[in-house]
């Protein structure tokens, strides 16, 4: 029998506390170096990124290298205590701590319909082989993703990702799993 999403929360948490933040930052490091090798990604000229949390894959190199190469990279910024939307971000200054103490465009930037962002790197606690993405709970991306045509990418350590996850028929699938190790094509 498979583990709850409050159980595998819980492990993912055990898994944190045995990496310290260089650890951390050299397995990102890997991811990135797997993600920028994606045929697919390679196309796209507009992009959805993360600021990454403490526990996330870092996304801060991916922004500076991404807008070297002229794609055009949005963050997400929450605009209703159940959507979110999608800025346009030329700078990372352009970044402040929003209304959950994750970082997020400033206001008076240029905002955009997700359907015309080609691609998405989205964060979560735990995928599974088949694209399932658990996250925190508050159901932002899932709601975000709904009618999302474009490629979804996920980042994650190898032990965020586990053979399956429990999920509800709300919960959105990623296309792609990038992990240090493998990538994962889920559609």
């Amino acid at each position: 029998m498979s583990k709850s999403k409050a159980e595998i929360r819980a492990d993912i948490q055990k898994y944190f506390s045995q990496y310290s933040s260089d650890q951390l930052k050299e397995l990102s490091q890997q991811v990135q170096q797997r993600l920028l090798k994606n045929q697919e990604l390679k196309k796209v000229k507009s992009i959805g990124l993360y600021a990454a949390l403490k526990k996330e894959v870092y996304t801060e190199a991916l922004f500076n290298l991404f807008t070297q190469q002229k794609v055009q990279v949005f963050f997400p910024r929450v605009k209703t205590k159940t959507e979110l939307q999608w800025v346009k971000v030329q700078f990372i200054q352009d970044l402040q701590k929003g209304a959950l103490g994750i970082l997020e465009p400033k206001t008076g930037l240029s905002v955009e319909a997700i359907n015309q962002i080609e691609a998405l790197i989205i964060p979560g606690l735990a995928f599974d082989l088949q694209g399932q993405r658990l996250g925190k709970g508050f159901g932002y991306y899932d709601r975000a993703l709904k009618n999302y045509s474009g490629l979804r990418i996920a980042l994650a350590y190898d032990f965020q990702v586990f053979p399956e996850i429990p999920f509800e028929a709300h919960d959105e699938k990623m296309d792609i799993i990038i992990t240090p190790s493998q990538e994962i094509c889920c559609h």
